[in-house]
């Protein structure tokens, strides 16, 4: 039986501090890890973040780190997840991709 890689993406907006988190440690608890993960940060210019350096993003990373999930943030256009979704179809470099709602 082949092993599909795959991509988990999630695209975000004003969630930081509310279900973002979550997201990114339930990816990191599944039974069948993902290959890679992509952030798409559609957040303001002024509201955005640079999450390695916030708590509890700085752990969550470290985490993917140590179960061996490849990570990256992508500053989005700012026009939708729609726009989000067709990036991650462009620059998905696995079999399959998996998104995510937080």
């Amino acid at each position: 039986m082949k092993k599909y890689t795959v991509t988990a993406t999630i695209s975000t907006k004003g969630r930081y501090f509310t279900t973002l988190s979550h997201t990114i440690g339930a990816i990191a608890q599944q039974t069948i890890l993902p290959d890679q993960l992509v952030l798409f940060d559609d957040n303001d210019d002024a509201v955005r973040k640079d999450l390695r350096t916030v708590s509890p993003y700085n752990y969550l990373f470290q985490v993917l780190d140590s179960k061996g999930i490849k990570w990256r943030v992508v500053f989005g256009q700012k026009i939708g997840q729609l726009a989000n979704h067709q990036m991650a179809l462009d620059c998905a470099e696995t079999d399959l991709i998996w998104r995510l709602d937080d």
